[in-house]
């Protein structure tokens, strides 16, 4: 058996603990085998490695990984800047991004890959998001803080920024020059953000101007 330390608070988790979120029901983890299906996609076992756990132990870290979510801060405002592993990022504003932001960012598919989503939202400080060397390669592209992200993003920031950069994309006077079928992507990831949202306490999100 596997034995996996399971985070206690809100702030402890992070963006690949996303999608367990998405296999809690609306009414709650009822049965063994909704439990077993949401530890498997937050711990990262497989589902026959959950299984060696008794029933007693999957319903406690079932208790505790709904606990954590159920704590995160999803209403504080959104920091200009952040820090991981020692390298500080800044949040972009939309307002100010080039339109090859847009167009990235409104191909981001938050269920598939919620930590390409992330990093669109914060790029290395002094630099912006297109710039290019002398042989036209992107400066530090997502690529090369995608794995960081992954493991150091917390999970209370990245729904937080979302919303905000959802709405504020939708809201966006660039809009008008993005394809139609993505503005729909973006209304639909509006949604499954608030579904996701939903078996946890009616927690809302922030709205910033």
């Amino acid at each position: 058996m596997i034995e996996v330390k399971m985070p206690g608070k809100g702030k402890d988790l992070r963006i690949k603990h996303f999608e367990s979120m998405g296999h809690v029901p609306e009414l709650g983890l009822r049965t063994d085998r909704e439990k077993i299906t949401f530890l498997a996609a937050f711990t990262g076992l497989n589902y026959s490695q959950v299984l060696q756990y008794t029933p007693i132990q999957i319903r406690k870290m079932s208790s505790l990984a709904l606990s954590a979510i159920a704590k995160m801060d999803l209403t504080s405002k959104l920091p200009d800047t952040i820090t991981l592993q020692g390298q500080e990022f800044y949040r972009v504003d939309p307002d100010k991004a080039g339109i090859g932001w847009h167009i990235d960012y409104s191909n981001c598919d938050i269920k598939k890959d919620p930590v390409r989503l992330a990093c669109m939202f914060y790029i290395p400080v002094g630099y912006n998001y297109s710039d290019v060397d002398e042989n036209g390669n992107i400066l530090y592209p997502i690529s090369s803080r995608h794995a960081m992200f992954a493991e150091e993003f917390p999970l209370e920031l990245f729904m937080r920024s979302a919303t905000f950069f959802l709405e504020r994309s939708l809201k966006s006077t660039r809009r008008s020059m993005v394809l139609k079928t993505a503005e729909r992507r973006l209304r639909q990831r509006v949604s499954l953000v608030a579904k996701v949202l939903n078996p946890f306490n009616g927690k809302r999100v922030s709205k910033e101007s």
